[in-house]
């Protein structure tokens, strides 16, 4: 059986802001114990892993975003170990050449979707070949920020067709399958 590998990516929403001490007093009370078939490694803000997932994988050690319910309902229904890789910081956008812009659509070199890739394709040489894992990309979740609600918003759509078929062309999965989660963009209309 082939490990399960989710690449996670995206803005403020997806580095989890919500503390680890409330956890045992809300419906995820059974989300505060470390897993030992769900594996974490956090690049680009909060470093940390691979390790056993545990809250503390958001915005610090004290905070958890959607990761930690992800993996555990991934833990539950798979078999196989299951390895999240997340990149992930808070105020950028799709459009920023700077921040999410693929290089191939006039992003940056070692911007954060450089950083990702590049990080991604070293932690699995690194993690998960060099210690014999067999694994599967199973998918890539794009978690939408809030700052791409506003001013860039037409662009959104091209912004986002380009990172989902850059992601697919630079790991060379071209039927990698897509999640995006998007935010409320009523902003309290």
């Amino acid at each position: 059986n082939k490990a399960k590998v989710y690449i996670m990516a995206g803005q403020s929403n997806m580095v989890g802001h919500a503390s680890n001490s409330a956890l045992p007093n809300t419906s995820g009370a059974d989300l505060v114990n470390a897993r030992d078939d769900v594996f974490m490694k956090n690049i680009i803000n909060n470093v940390r892993g691979p390790s056993p997932l545990a809250p503390g994988f958001g915005y610090g050690s004290n905070h958890y975003g959607v990761e930690l319910k992800m993996g555990n309902v991934l833990g539950d229904v798979l078999s196989e170990p299951v390895y999240l890789f997340k990149g992930s910081k808070g105020g950028t956008t799709l459009d920023n050449t700077a921040h999410w812009r693929p290089l191939a659509h006039g992003g940056e070199p070692g911007n954060l979707y450089d950083q990702l890739i590049t990080g991604f394709n070293s932690f699995v040489q690194n993690e998960l070949v060099a210690n014999n894992i067999d694994y599967e990309v199973a998918g890539f979740v794009w978690f939408q920020g809030y700052n791409d609600t506003f001013g860039t918003e037409n662009n959104y759509e091209n912004h986002l067709r380009n990172l989902i078929s850059s992601v697919r062309a630079d790991l060379n999965l071209p039927d990698l399958k897509i999640i995006i989660t998007q935010i409320n963009d009523n902003r309290g209309a």
